[in-house]
């Protein structure tokens, strides 16, 4: 039913913005609220009409089918844009890149740039998986971060092959519509590997920390993401990067002002499209939404 990823690698890169956030969410304290909206808004200039879908990167197939609003808004739009093209994904020279900005080079290894304790707790965590340790000692703390994840959901059945941009990529695909990347996977790799030593340890030590309660926080983040919670995953994605600015900075604030440019293009063109992004990309002061509406576009959440 949808693509799937071989590289683990590739795969990663594909969800990191999602998993990033979820390491560093704060749980939120009530229950996400019931309504008739979901994560999609449609902005409206005198020419066309832009979609804004928040994505969820990784999903279960029994998450299927989606809202129904998503799958009109794809009907009608004519250009789609992800984060990254996919297809871009799969070339052996950017997985070659990531690789590259995955691993440590020279005679380094994940025990000279974490301290004792955490090294300990990954080793703790790949046994309870039932994977290897060594099998990270060459690897960049951040891609610990994300190959742990991965397995951790991939035992509870969230996959990324299950995602909202996997689901619609494929579509399009099949149906010939014109499909842009927003970045580049080489980019993508560079915006964890290129975080300070410090920051990438911490993003461990979270990772680590919140690892137990990972299908929790990812459970309670699609029901708020399904029903338009605006609220809800403003707590789960924005106020937990209060003591961490520059990764939020980094993954967040610095994306979405460059993606601004390709939104007001769209804007100004005559035909429909439709952006999919992390939906953490759309809430919040520092989001999408939030900088159209102070440009005066009108927005309306379907």
């Amino acid at each position: 039913m949808y693509p799937e990823k071989n590289k683990l690698a590739t795969i990663s890169i594909i969800v990191i913005v999602l998993l990033l956030l979820a390491g560093c969410a704060k749980r939120a304290t009530q229950n996400p609220t019931s309504n008739s909206t979901t994560s999609l808004w449609k902005v409206e200039s005198p020419t066309t009409s832009v979609y804004l879908l928040g994505s969820i990167h990784v999903l279960k197939e029994s998450d299927y089918p989606l809202p129904p609003a998503m799958d009109k808004a794809f009907n009608e739009a004519q250009h789609l844009f992800f984060e990254v093209h996919l297809d871009s994904a799969d070339s052996p020279m950017a997985q070659a890149k990531i690789l590259l900005r995955s691993f440590l080079r020279g005679d380094s290894t994940l025990a000279d740039c974490i301290h004792d304790t955490l090294l300990q707790m990954v080793h703790d965590q790949a046994d309870t998986l039932g994977v290897q340790p060594t099998m990270f000692n060459k690897m960049r703390p951040w891609m610990v971060s994300m190959t742990l994840a991965l397995l951790k959901m991939n035992r509870s059945g969230i996959q990324p092959q299950f995602g909202v941009d996997f689901y619609f990529f494929k579509k399009a695909r099949l149906e010939r519509k014109q499909v842009s990347g927003l970045e580049t996977v080489e980019f993508q790799a560079d915006l964890l590997g290129n975080l300070s030593s410090l920051n990438q340890a911490e993003y461990l030590q979270f990772t680590l920390n919140d690892l137990d309660r990972l299908d929790l926080e990812l459970g309670t983040m699609t029901a708020a993401w399904r029903t338009g919670d605006v609220e809800t995953l403003e707590t789960l994605l924005v106020e937990g990067f209060t003591d961490y600015p520059e990764i939020y900075n980094t993954m967040v604030v610095n994306r979405n002002q460059k993606w601004m440019r390709r939104i007001r293009n769209s804007l100004a063109a005559e035909s429909p499209s439709l952006f999919i992004v992390g939906v953490a990309h759309l809430v919040g002061e520092d989001g999408v939404i939030h900088l159209l509406e102070k440009e005066g576009y009108k927005i309306q959440q379907l």
